[in-house]
């Protein structure tokens, strides 16, 4: 392994893969150096040069590693790393069985295993979004084939500049389970044969963001950036491009700044409006809630 100094001055921390626990007596982690390390749980060797068990290479890794056991009676570990690959590696020798790279790895992803028993393992993953596309995707991939089965629209991650959403597929009661912005998506996973593949899942629930603030008659809530400050006067700019002059005189707010993205409530007019209370809005423009 390299030595802590280095890792620590060239910004190479191995913590940012994850440690995984395996049922048979060993333990894997990678991280941002880019190599996966197997070891002995009961003698993980210090840190000191080859002591370890197995060693590769992944590229670059923000994600934790998966397990499964295959038809076969033997320990898989599936990892991904820079190289945007979802990887499947033979337990203890890390000899790599297969591999894919049709996901937006963005330097790893996080991964979940189903399986019927030892049979039919299908590995799930959920992508980070592209820079310019804040939607994530639900991958299926059958490791025993080395193909991918489909893809899945999976909720949206908007959180601009981190668009880092490190989202675990939960597998459970039969199910699949991805946790995105705001929202819940869960599918059925159907049966699965190399020779029949699942077929795309059902959306079981796909529960969409509700507005939490009560409005008392006369009131509106109004998402939009400011524009301008004078004193108490703040025109903000909706995402229709009409502006409101809105009254801050007597709102609860956070100190605010030109620019800036705000939910307004209180009473008034579409033009004008007398504010209860002037917030940050959080995301971005395409899921704010409608202006009401």
């Amino acid at each position: 392994m390299l030595g802590g100094h280095y890792m620590e001055q060239n910004d190479l921390d191995l913590g940012s893969g994850g440690v995984l626990v395996l049922p048979d007596g060993y333990v894997t982690a990678a991280g941002k150096t880019g190599e996966m390390y197997l070891l002995q749980q009961g003698s993980l060797g210090g840190n000191a040069p080859k002591n370890y068990v197995a060693r590769t290479a992944i590229g670059g890794c923000w994600c934790t590693e998966s397990y499964y056991v295959g038809p076969d009676g033997g320990g898989r570990i599936v990892s991904s790393g820079g190289n945007q690959t979802i990887q499947v590696w033979l337990e203890p020798s890390l000899v790599m069985e297969s591999q894919s790279s049709a996901l937006n790895g963005q330097s790893g992803f996080f991964t979940s295993v189903s399986s019927s028993g030892t049979q039919n393992p299908i590995v799930w993953a959920v992508d980070r979004p592209a820079d310019t596309n804040y939607e994530l995707t639900l991958w299926a991939y059958d490791p025993t084939q080395g193909v991918m089965l489909g893809s899945w629209p999976a909720g949206t991650w908007p959180n601009s500049p981190s668009l880092n959403s490190n989202t675990v597929p939960v597998v459970a009661n039969g199910q699949v389970y991805v946790a995105s912005y705001q929202q819940l998506t869960i599918w059925g996973l159907g049966s699965s044969s190399s020779a029949n593949p699942p077929p795309a899942p059902a959306a079981l629930a796909h529960p969409m963001f509700k507005n939490p603030v009560q409005l008392a008659a006369g009131e509106h809530d109004v998402f939009g950036t400011i524009t301008a400050i004078d004193g108490s006067a703040i025109t903000v700019k909706k995402r229709d491009g009409t502006t409101i002059s809105v009254d801050s005189t007597n709102a609860t707010t956070a100190p605010l700044t030109v620019d800036e993205p705000v939910q307004v409530v209180g009473s008034g007019t579409e033009t004008a409006l007398l504010a209860k209370w002037v917030w940050r809005a959080k995301g971005l423009p395409k899921i704010w809630p409608p202006d009401r």
